[in-house]
């Protein structure tokens, strides 16, 4: 069923409309600073709960107050702020274990910990750099430490947590008594004092955090739900001594006599360690990392301090970087070398990747270009094919053609995107075969439609030329600004989500009325108690750092069934399961997993055990059963990881090789005999040539479906579909013309056979929470029922063929 399509959609679009969205401005024209002009009423506490705002900042709206008190004007820094990107997404800027490629900074990010379950989730982590952006010392950072400053040439932009300094030539800018308020491209809101200091982030949809401060120390990060994370810092050196998490557990961190961070301690008992100036590195260098006191990561340095290698500590996974004035080489663990070439000796921009030294795979580049804006403007991947991009005076893509090869456009996909210019958020999304004027006709169209008081999601539809799905929105609001309760309606059935006063969901009813409900949350978010639409109930227990510990799911009245979990200091070490069956899981000291095994009354009953490639690809598995293997898998690499050959354990060997974009173009079983492929600039599946010469071939349309395939004996089975990915007709030599109906809420009702084989036929119907209920043929019956047995709710209670049986 196609359901799944629009709930994946709504998931998304629920994520875009309750989660933290982008925090990037982009560049263009200088932005708009007004001062003592009154403060728009949006920005009234942005949210948060008034009587919160009001007894940190009692004098918030218009009359100073709020974040630290010192009147010094914006730092000025001596980097010139840069442009944010959303296309510059490609993992070309660090190494798998991060070094900037273009520089040579080490960062390190680490998550404290994090909650869940309600928009903008407090999340503390902490950021190190060997070599800032912004020109301050290496060192760590956490996760709230943004601030407002003027870049070298005195305008106004943000530095980030990792010390970024990102422009905000876009962004709107208010200066009143003594703080400054921004609204971001992406209709992101924030407020610093008038010394830079972050007070108050919000989303787009003003649900975010404010930060308190004693002087210049931050003691408390509240959220719009009233969770809290509590910070201790030393008065003199700022450093961060405790940091108390929502659920009220303690982190300790520990600092050495020059200030350098060197313990971690977490709640429940676990520590990390960090290491400086080794092997002749600068003293605040970061040079490795231990857990619980064993080692595990180690960083080496070169020339002007720039991190040359990073890896584990016993050699895998490790990464090596070498450094030129346009160029920087990068080994990865295998052996292969990637050349990243850039624009200037700025290395600000890339313009091409080279790669080399790859077994079974071409050598080959990857090129990209740029508008006079400094976005990127072009991308070409290492097989030649070409994405362009065009934007709008924001910055924003609003036209991206995809699939261009050799200059050819007849075989790509356009699409053009919409922007609401005052909110950043996207209002329509059109699909197109081909490069395409605007009055071209579209494929496929998504609308966006929001709520202009809160930019919450009003309606969201995906139509194709002859007809449109749409789903709904409302909501009603808590006085923190929080979700109370949210709507979805389609075709006319209502769903309802209802949240506590934290944002956290505690009841969902669907469109038959049948209601779960979510209770006993702890402070990370995380519920301890489901109850079904049936009345049966699941408990969850978590320990200190937020992990599950015991699952309860009532089988019977006040019967439950209980699985267990135990951790160690790399992750789930031991899963008890309700029958007393053990499960222990056992790890490299490089993070992998060794080895699983099962066992039942003390006794290994079954092993599984894994081997990796430097790279930390699985390249063995070996499962056992007491002293007998009863099946083993072993596979060679390429030193990009991709398989070049797949071996069993009896005598089986399929060798791969490859195009440049990973796609495989050859494959040879172990008696010789060989298969070829080859791909359109999608990378779809275009032509299979087999070991005898015939050939199998397919066809694409511009949305990715399959539209026809031909067999080595030239039959020819050809499909098309509606601008929602379903098939409509089906052509084929063996079965003929097939027609397929669906509903409003993409479920297949018929299925005809163009032959007036009637018998054949079949027509589907469908309950409201669209689970099948009936098929029907022309002498055949199938029925489902559900909810009306003992326990049913939500659940298939009986099916029979029309005849009871």
């Amino acid at each position: 069923m196609k359901t799944n399509k629009f709930k994946k959609v709504f998931t998304l679009l629920l994520i875009s409309s309750f989660i933290h969205q982008s925090l990037c401005a982009d560049t263009g024209q200088l932005p708009t600073i007004v001062v003592g002009t009154k403060v728009p009423d949006e920005f009234d506490c942005l949210g948060i709960d008034r009587p919160i705002c009001d007894t940190y900042y009692p004098n918030w709206n218009g009359s100073g107050g709020g974040g630290p008190s010192n009147p010094v004007q914006l730092t000025t820094i001596t980097v010139n702020a840069t442009p944010d990107d959303s296309e510059d997404n490609d993992c070309n800027k660090t190494t798998s274990n991060p070094i900037v490629i273009a520089n040579g900074t080490k960062i390190q990010e680490e998550v404290d910990f994090e909650s869940q379950g309600h928009e903008m989730p407090l999340v503390f982590g902490r950021i190190y750099s060997s070599n800032r952006a912004d020109g301050t010392k290496a060192g760590w950072t956490h996760s709230f430490d943004y601030s407002l400053v003027k870049d070298k040439n005195g305008k106004n932009a943000r530095r980030l947590p990792d010390g970024t300094v990102q422009s905000l030539e876009k962004a709107q800018i208010a200066l009143n008594a003594g703080q400054w308020f921004v609204t971001l491209p992406d209709g992101n809101k924030e407020v610093y004092a008038q010394n830079g200091a972050l007070i108050i982030q919000t989303n787009a949809q003003g649900i975010g955090w404010m930060l308190v401060y004693d002087g210049t120390r931050i003691i408390e990060i509240r959220h719009t739900n009233g969770k809290t994370l509590k910070v201790d810092m030393d008065p003199n050196s700022l450093n961060i001594n405790l940091v108390t998490d929502p659920d009220g557990n303690i982190y300790k961190y520990d600092y050495d006599s020059v200030g350098r961070l060197t313990t971690v301690n977490y709640p429940d008992g676990t520590t990390r360690s960090y290491h400086y100036g080794e092997n002749g590195a600068d003293g605040l260098s970061l040079t490795g990392i231990s857990i619980n006191g064993k080692r595990f990561t180690n960083y080496l340095y070169g020339t002007a301090n720039k991190a040359i290698q990073s890896g584990r500590s016993d050699g895998t996974h490790t990464d090596k970087v070498s450094y030129g004035d346009t160029y920087s080489e990068v080994t990865n663990p295998s052996g292969a070398v990637t050349r990243y070439n850039y624009t200037d000796s700025t290395k600000t921009k890339m313009s091409s990747m080279e790669r080399s030294g790859v077994i079974n795979c071409p050598n080959a580049s990857a090129l990209t270009s740029y508008d006079d804006a400094g976005l990127i403007s072009a991308k070409t991947d290492w097989n030649g094919v070409k994405t362009e991009y065009k934007r709008d005076t924001a910055g924003r893509v609003i036209e991206e053609v995809r699939g261009i090869k050799d200059g050819n456009y007849s075989a790509a996909q356009t699409i053009k995107t919409n922007w609401n210019d005052v909110t950043g958020l996207i209002t329509k999304r059109e699909y197109f075969t081909g490069f395409v004027s605007a009055a071209g006709s579209a494929l496929k169209t998504e609308n966006y439609e929001y709520y202009d008081s809160n930019n919450r999601l009003k309606s969201f539809s995906e139509c194709d030329p002859n007809s449109c799905r749409k789903e709904e929105y409302a909501y009603t609001f808590q006085k923190s600004g929080m979700p109370e309760t949210m709507t979805v309606t389609r075709n006319g059935k209502v769903s309802t989500y209802s949240y506590n006063v934290a944002g956290e969901l505690f009841q969902f009813k669907n469109v038959l009325g049948h209601i779960t409900e979510y209770i006993s949350y702890n402070g990370f978010g995380k519920v301890g108690k489901i109850t079904m639409p049936n009345g049966r109930i699941i408990q969850y227990i978590y320990d200190s750092r937020g992990r599950l510990i015991q699952e309860d799911k009532e089988i019977n009245k006040d019967l439950y069934l209980s699985t267990k979990y135990e951790y160690g200091p790399l992750g789930l070490t031991k899963k008890i399961f309700p029958n007393g069956m053990e499960e222990f899981t056992n790890y490299n000291d490089n993070g992998t997993i060794a080895s699983i095994s099962h066992s039942a009354d003390g006794q290994i009953i079954s092993q599984q055990n894994y081997s990796y490639s430097n790279l930390g690809v699985l390249q063995k598995v070996e499962y056992r059963e007491g002293d007998n293997i009863r099946y083993a898998r072993i596979n060679d690499q390429n030193q990009l990881g991709w398989i070049t050959a797949d071996k069993g354990n009896n005598g089986q060997n399929i060798a791969r090789e490859y195009d440049g974009n990973g796609n495989i173009i050859k494959e040879t079983n172990a008696l010789g005999q060989a298969k070829t492929f080859s791909y359109d600039a999608m990378g779809q599946l275009l032509t299979e040539v087999q070991p005898d010469g015939s050939t199998v071939s397919y066809t694409w349309d511009s949305l990715g479906n399959l539209t026809s395939v031909t067999d080595p004996a030239g039959n020819n089975t050809t499909y098309t579909y509606n601008g929602f990915g379903e098939v409509l007709t089906q052509d084929s030599p063996a079965t003929g013309r097939v027609n397929y109906s669906y509903d409003n809420n993409g479920n297949l009702i018929a299925e005809t056979y163009a032959d007036s084989d009637y018998g054949r036929n079949t027509s589907y119907r469908y309950d409201d929470l669209n689970r099948k209920t009936l098929a029907k043929g022309w002498d055949h019956t199938q029925v489902w029922r559900y909810d009306d047995c003992t326990n049913g709710i939500g659940r298939l209670c009986a099916t029979s063929d029309g005849n009871n049986r």
